[in-house]
């Protein structure tokens, strides 16, 4: 979906046997944040999306394996 050379790559991808996405993004070592449209969702429904995100003093060298995995309910039009 978006990528800049030694910055970070965005990629959404479905799952050829399921109506399930998965949808990832992976950044150098800073931090960032990215808007990101959902409008290749089914408008007629709501979504469950687990979130993997770096945890408390993650660090791609001294602490990579980090992380936090919360579920929030998204729309198409989120």
């Amino acid at each position: 979906m978006d990528a800049q050379i030694g910055e970070y790559v965005i990629t959404a991808r479905k799952d050829r046997n399921s109506e399930n996405w998965c949808l990832g993004a992976l950044t150098n070592g800073e931090a960032r944040n990215f808007d990101l449209a959902l409008s290749f969702l089914d408008s007629k429904k709501t979504h469950e999306a687990s979130v993997y995100e770096d945890g408390n003093g993650a660090n791609f060298i001294t602490n990579p394996e980090t992380y936090k995995i919360h579920k929030i309910k998204v729309k198409s039009s989120d």
